[in-house]
């Protein structure tokens, strides 16, 4: 009977996070479509104030995105040299082959046949110059890299120890991304200070649900989250020229993604749809890397900039159309190239 209601009670939960990462594959699409049908947006306009309500919803995907990578890569074992190998040799597999593959596939349509080559390739690809949404990767890369280290770190951390460092994160964040101050020598002074920007979503992951582990406490940190958004517009509005970027981990920012977070995670799905949501969340990696293709190709299909309707209206129909390319084209790729390909290596290193 305990079997039976741990089992259930764990797949619950799996559904959730697996609904977040599709809720986070609907937003990224979602800002980048509206980053191509954001004209007419004046300065304080009714459209203006629409623009900038989406753009704040939307961002949240970024920190949603590095949250549940955080939770899922800080929470796994280490103990022999066997772990490393295993862990590093699976995200090589599953993490840079994708990227790589469809780098070569992104860099081949955009460079002319004459000018390809293994260096002119390998410098844009170093250079993150391929395509831009694919800053990601080389931010979550960066940080995966050294994830054992600081799942060790972490996991043998007592409570108190993991309140005081989340705390001091945050705070450090919040101040540092704050007070940053651009075309001074403070902008760089700054940069380089801790543990800053997307990867602090990283470490939040791993850390929210057991800094916040009741249902009292995490519907308060989803208030301050609605209210964080009002705060987030106010300064969007009133201070233009705070030098900090969407980028940043602001307090308004971190806040916002909390609350969205542990809002997400209590809604409990139908669970005849949990399979087609499972479906859909093990294809959030391949949809990232490819869904800034589709969209441009698509966007070209539509009378954009003539009026704010006619813009609303085509904004609607490329993100219906470009998401559902996306996600066919993502279930091909994924089902018919990298899955065999990724079980065929690690097969051969007997994974």
């Amino acid at each position: 009977m305990n079997r039976t209601a741990t089992s259930v009670e764990t797949a619950t939960r799996n559904t959730s996070y697996d609904f977040i990462r599709v809720i986070a594959m609907a937003l990224v699409l979602a800002i980048h479509t509206l980053n191509r049908a954001e004209h007419f947006a004046f300065s304080y306009n009714t459209t203006w104030y629409l623009v900038e309500i989406f753009s704040i919803i939307f961002m949240v995907c970024n920190p949603l995105f590095f949250m549940l990578s955080g939770k899922f890569t800080l929470n796994k074992k280490f103990g022999t040299a066997k772990d490393y190998l295993v862990f590093y040799l699976k995200k090589a597999v599953t993490i840079v082959l994708p990227f790589v593959l469809l780098s070569v596939v992104g860099y081949m349509a955009a460079v002319p046949v004459k000018h390809w080559g293994l260096f002119s390739f390998a410098r844009k690809f170093l250079s993150a110059d391929i395509n831009g949404v694919y800053w990601f990767m080389y931010v979550l890369i960066s940080i995966v890299l050294f994830s054992p280290f600081f799942a060790k770190m972490l996991q043998s951390m007592s409570l108190t120890d993991k309140r005081v460092f989340f705390w001091v994160l945050v705070i450090t964040n919040s101040v540092v991304s704050v007070l940053k101050i651009y075309e001074t020598n403070l902008r760089f002074s700054y940069g380089l200070f801790g543990i800053i920007t997307w990867h602090l979503f990283f470490f939040i992951g791993y850390f929210a649900e057991e800094i916040f582990p009741c249902e009292k406490q995490r519907n308060i940190i989803i208030i301050i989250g609605f209210l964080a958004f009002a705060v987030h517009l106010a300064v969007i509005r009133f201070i233009p020229k705070l030098p900090y970027s969407s980028c940043d981990p602001t307090p308004w920012t971190i806040a916002e993604a909390l609350g969205v977070y542990f809002l997400l995670l209590r809604i409990r799905t139908n669970p005849k749809f949990n399979k087609i949501i499972g479906i859909i969340a093990g294809l959030s990696f391949i949809f990232y890397l490819i869904h800034m293709d589709v969209l441009v190709k698509v966007s070209k299909l539509f009378p954009l900039g003539v009026s704010s309707p006619q813009n609303a209206l085509c904004a609607i129909g490329i993100y219906i159309v470009s998401f559902i390319i996306t996600l066919a084209a993502a279930y091909v790729i994924n089902t018919f190239i990298m899955r065999p390909l990724q079980k065929l290596i690690l097969k051969i290193f007997r994974v």
